[in-house]
Protein backbone atom coordinates (compact mmCIF):
# COMPACT_ATOMS: atom_id res chain seq x y z
CA UNK A 1 0.00 0.00 0.00
CA UNK A 2 3.07 2.24 -0.21
CA UNK A 3 5.23 3.50 -3.07
CA UNK A 4 8.29 2.01 -4.69
CA UNK A 5 9.79 0.90 -7.98
CA UNK A 6 9.75 -2.72 -6.83
CA UNK A 7 8.27 -4.84 -4.03
CA UNK A 8 10.20 -4.18 -0.83
CA UNK A 9 11.76 -0.83 -1.74
CA UNK A 10 11.87 1.40 1.35
CA UNK A 11 11.39 -1.71 3.50
CA UNK A 12 12.37 -1.57 7.18
CA UNK A 13 14.67 -3.77 9.28
CA UNK A 14 15.68 -3.70 12.94
CA UNK A 15 18.92 -5.23 14.22
CA UNK A 16 19.47 -5.42 17.97
CA UNK A 17 22.36 -6.29 20.27
CA UNK A 18 19.78 -7.00 22.98
CA UNK A 19 17.31 -9.91 22.72
CA UNK A 20 14.03 -9.14 20.96
CA UNK A 21 10.92 -10.39 22.75
CA UNK A 22 9.61 -11.93 19.56
CA UNK A 23 6.25 -13.16 20.84
CA UNK A 24 5.36 -9.60 21.93
CA UNK A 25 6.31 -7.80 18.72
CA UNK A 26 3.38 -5.87 17.26
CA UNK A 27 2.98 -4.72 13.66
CA UNK A 28 0.35 -2.35 12.22
CA UNK A 29 0.71 -2.86 8.49
CA UNK A 30 -2.98 -3.59 7.88
CA UNK A 31 -4.69 -0.91 9.98
CA UNK A 32 -7.29 0.70 7.72
CA UNK A 33 -7.22 4.44 7.21
CA UNK A 34 -11.00 4.62 7.46
CA UNK A 35 -10.85 3.15 10.99
CA UNK A 36 -8.98 6.16 12.43
CA UNK A 37 -11.48 8.43 14.19
CA UNK A 38 -11.74 11.89 12.59
CA UNK A 39 -9.43 10.81 9.78
CA UNK A 40 -8.38 13.11 6.95
CA UNK A 41 -9.47 10.99 3.99
CA UNK A 42 -10.39 13.51 1.26
CA UNK A 43 -14.09 13.49 0.57
CA UNK A 44 -15.10 11.68 -2.65
CA UNK A 45 -11.48 10.61 -3.28
CA UNK A 46 -11.95 6.88 -2.74
CA UNK A 47 -14.88 4.53 -3.25
CA UNK A 48 -16.29 2.50 -0.35
CA UNK A 49 -14.58 -0.57 -1.80
CA UNK A 50 -11.22 1.21 -1.99
CA UNK A 51 -11.54 2.49 1.58
CA UNK A 52 -12.26 -1.06 2.75
CA UNK A 53 -8.72 -2.15 1.77
CA UNK A 54 -6.67 1.08 1.99
CA UNK A 55 -4.25 0.79 4.89
CA UNK A 56 -3.13 3.91 6.72
CA UNK A 57 0.61 3.04 7.05
CA UNK A 58 2.46 3.50 3.78
CA UNK A 59 5.08 1.08 5.14
CA UNK A 60 4.19 -0.06 8.66
CA UNK A 61 4.37 0.80 12.33
CA UNK A 62 6.31 -1.65 14.52
CA UNK A 63 6.45 -2.05 18.31
CA UNK A 64 9.49 -4.15 19.20
CA UNK A 65 10.18 -4.90 22.90
CA UNK A 66 13.83 -5.46 23.86
CA UNK A 67 15.33 -7.11 26.94
CA UNK A 68 17.88 -4.53 28.07
CA UNK A 69 20.19 -5.31 31.05
CA UNK A 70 19.42 -3.12 34.05
CA UNK A 71 15.87 -2.33 32.93
CA UNK A 72 13.05 -3.89 34.95
CA UNK A 73 10.68 -3.77 31.96
CA UNK A 74 11.20 -3.96 28.24
CA UNK A 75 12.50 -1.04 26.22
CA UNK A 76 10.36 -0.65 23.09
CA UNK A 77 11.66 0.31 19.66
CA UNK A 78 8.80 2.03 17.82
CA UNK A 79 9.77 2.06 14.16
CA UNK A 80 8.05 3.55 11.13
CA UNK A 81 8.78 4.99 7.69
CA UNK A 82 6.66 7.39 5.67
CA UNK A 83 6.79 7.12 1.90
CA UNK A 84 5.10 9.11 -0.82
CA UNK A 85 5.55 9.48 -4.58
CA UNK A 86 7.37 12.40 -6.22
CA UNK A 87 5.12 15.43 -6.06
CA UNK A 88 2.66 14.00 -3.50
CA UNK A 89 -1.01 14.66 -4.13
CA UNK A 90 -3.61 15.85 -1.64
CA UNK A 91 -4.50 12.29 -0.50
CA UNK A 92 -0.80 11.51 0.07
CA UNK A 93 -0.35 14.61 2.23
CA UNK A 94 -3.47 13.75 4.23
CA UNK A 95 -2.29 10.16 4.67
CA UNK A 96 1.12 11.26 5.94
CA UNK A 97 -0.52 13.64 8.38
CA UNK A 98 -2.71 10.87 9.80
CA UNK A 99 0.28 8.50 9.99
CA UNK A 100 2.14 11.00 12.18
CA UNK A 101 -0.97 11.37 14.31
CA UNK A 102 -1.15 7.58 14.64
CA UNK A 103 2.46 7.46 15.86
CA UNK A 104 1.90 10.33 18.32
CA UNK A 105 -1.20 8.69 19.78
CA UNK A 106 0.47 5.26 19.92
CA UNK A 107 3.37 6.44 22.08
CA UNK A 108 1.16 8.66 24.26
CA UNK A 109 -1.34 5.87 25.02
CA UNK A 110 -4.20 7.65 23.25
CA UNK A 111 -4.60 5.14 20.40
CA UNK A 112 -7.50 3.16 21.87
CA UNK A 113 -8.84 2.68 18.32
CA UNK A 114 -5.63 1.24 16.85
CA UNK A 115 -5.54 -2.50 16.23
CA UNK A 116 -2.43 -4.46 15.28
CA UNK A 117 -2.16 -7.19 12.67
CA UNK A 118 -3.23 -9.81 15.23
CA UNK A 119 -6.32 -7.83 16.26
CA UNK A 120 -5.04 -6.48 19.60
CA UNK A 121 -6.07 -2.88 20.34
CA UNK A 122 -4.25 0.04 21.97
CA UNK A 123 -0.80 1.58 22.17
CA UNK A 124 1.98 1.86 24.72
CA UNK A 125 1.09 2.07 28.38
CA UNK A 126 2.00 5.41 30.01
CA UNK A 127 5.53 5.31 31.43
CA UNK A 128 6.76 2.63 29.00
CA UNK A 129 10.38 3.31 28.00
CA UNK A 130 10.68 3.56 24.22
CA UNK A 131 12.69 4.97 21.34
CA UNK A 132 10.85 6.19 18.24
CA UNK A 133 13.00 5.70 15.15
CA UNK A 134 12.50 6.18 11.44
CA UNK A 135 11.41 8.64 8.78
CA UNK A 136 8.63 10.86 10.08
CA UNK A 137 8.47 13.22 7.10
CA UNK A 138 8.98 12.39 3.47
CA UNK A 139 11.68 14.46 1.80
CA UNK A 140 9.23 15.59 -0.88
CA UNK A 141 6.94 16.97 1.83
CA UNK A 142 9.82 18.92 3.29
CA UNK A 143 10.47 20.61 -0.03
CA UNK A 144 6.99 22.11 0.27
CA UNK A 145 6.72 22.61 4.02
CA UNK A 146 9.42 23.93 6.37
CA UNK A 147 10.19 21.33 9.04
CA UNK A 148 8.34 23.21 11.74
CA UNK A 149 5.22 23.50 9.57
CA UNK A 150 4.80 19.93 8.26
CA UNK A 151 1.29 18.95 9.37
CA UNK A 152 1.29 17.00 12.65
CA UNK A 153 5.11 16.77 12.78
CA UNK A 154 5.69 19.81 14.97
CA UNK A 155 3.01 18.65 17.43
CA UNK A 156 4.62 15.19 17.54
CA UNK A 157 8.07 16.60 18.28
CA UNK A 158 6.66 18.91 20.94
CA UNK A 159 4.50 16.23 22.59
CA UNK A 160 5.02 15.44 26.25
CA UNK A 161 5.83 11.75 25.66
CA UNK A 162 9.10 12.27 23.81
CA UNK A 163 12.23 14.38 23.92
CA UNK A 164 14.14 15.61 20.90
CA UNK A 165 17.92 15.61 21.50
CA UNK A 166 18.36 17.53 18.22
CA UNK A 167 21.32 15.51 16.88
CA UNK A 168 23.67 17.50 14.67
CA UNK A 169 26.37 16.62 12.16
CA UNK A 170 29.54 15.42 13.86
CA UNK A 171 32.39 16.98 11.87
CA UNK A 172 35.36 19.27 12.35
CA UNK A 173 34.67 21.19 9.14
CA UNK A 174 31.73 23.63 9.14
CA UNK A 175 28.97 22.45 6.84
CA UNK A 176 28.87 25.81 5.08
CA UNK A 177 32.41 25.25 3.79
CA UNK A 178 31.76 21.84 2.28
CA UNK A 179 30.72 20.55 -1.13
CA UNK A 180 27.65 18.97 0.40
CA UNK A 181 26.82 22.25 2.10
CA UNK A 182 23.70 22.16 4.24
CA UNK A 183 22.64 25.11 6.32
CA UNK A 184 20.83 22.83 8.79
CA UNK A 185 23.27 20.76 10.89
CA UNK A 186 20.39 18.42 11.78
CA UNK A 187 19.66 17.58 8.13
CA UNK A 188 19.62 13.88 7.28
CA UNK A 189 18.43 13.71 3.66
CA UNK A 190 19.98 15.27 0.60
CA UNK A 191 17.78 16.85 -2.06
CA UNK A 192 18.31 17.91 -5.65
CA UNK A 193 20.14 21.22 -5.90
CA UNK A 194 22.39 20.62 -2.90
CA UNK A 195 19.80 21.30 -0.23
CA UNK A 196 19.18 18.90 2.65
CA UNK A 197 16.39 18.42 5.16
CA UNK A 198 15.77 16.59 8.41
CA UNK A 199 13.51 13.63 7.70
CA UNK A 200 14.95 10.81 9.86
CA UNK A 201 14.55 10.83 13.63
CA UNK A 202 15.61 8.93 16.74
CA UNK A 203 13.40 10.20 19.57
CA UNK A 204 13.57 8.69 23.07
CA UNK A 205 10.90 8.75 25.74
CA UNK A 206 11.02 11.74 28.07
CA UNK A 207 12.18 9.65 31.06
CA UNK A 208 15.27 8.20 29.33
CA UNK A 209 18.65 9.83 30.00
CA UNK A 210 20.61 10.73 26.88
CA UNK A 211 24.42 10.75 26.86
CA UNK A 212 24.99 11.99 23.32
CA UNK A 213 23.60 12.01 19.78
CA UNK A 214 24.62 12.99 16.30
CA UNK A 215 24.27 12.72 12.54
CA UNK A 216 26.96 10.76 10.68
CA UNK A 217 28.11 13.33 8.15
CA UNK A 218 31.93 13.32 7.99
CA UNK A 219 33.84 15.78 5.82
CA UNK A 220 36.45 14.89 3.22
CA UNK A 221 39.51 13.51 5.03
CA UNK A 222 37.49 12.45 8.06
CA UNK A 223 36.75 8.86 9.01
CA UNK A 224 33.90 7.37 6.99
CA UNK A 225 33.81 10.03 4.26
CA UNK A 226 34.16 7.39 1.54
CA UNK A 227 30.75 6.05 2.60
CA UNK A 228 28.93 9.37 2.14
CA UNK A 229 30.96 11.17 -0.55
CA UNK A 230 28.40 13.36 -2.38
CA UNK A 231 30.38 12.97 -5.60
CA UNK A 232 29.76 9.22 -5.56
CA UNK A 233 26.52 8.40 -7.43
CA UNK A 234 26.08 5.32 -5.22
CA UNK A 235 26.36 7.25 -1.95
CA UNK A 236 23.16 7.19 0.12
CA UNK A 237 21.00 10.31 0.18
CA UNK A 238 20.08 9.60 3.79
CA UNK A 239 22.41 10.06 6.77
CA UNK A 240 22.70 7.82 9.80
CA UNK A 241 21.34 9.24 13.05
CA UNK A 242 22.67 7.85 16.32
CA UNK A 243 21.78 8.16 19.98
CA UNK A 244 23.51 6.95 23.17
CA UNK A 245 21.14 6.23 26.06
CA UNK A 246 22.53 6.08 29.60
CA UNK A 247 21.98 2.76 31.35
CA UNK A 248 20.14 2.39 34.63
Amino acid sequence: MGYGRYAGERGMAVFSTHPIVEDEVRTFQDFLWQDMPENSIPEDEFSKLEQSVLALPSTSLWDIPLEVPGETGHVHVVATDLTSPPGPTSPDVARSEDQRRMVAEFISGASWYLYDDKGTYGGLEPGTPFVLAGSLADAKELQTWPGDQVPALASLLEGGAIQDPGPEAVTEEPLSQRRDAAVDPQATHGLAGGDAVRSSYVLPATDLDIDSSGVFWPAEGEFGFNLVDPADPDAPVGRLVWLDIAGS
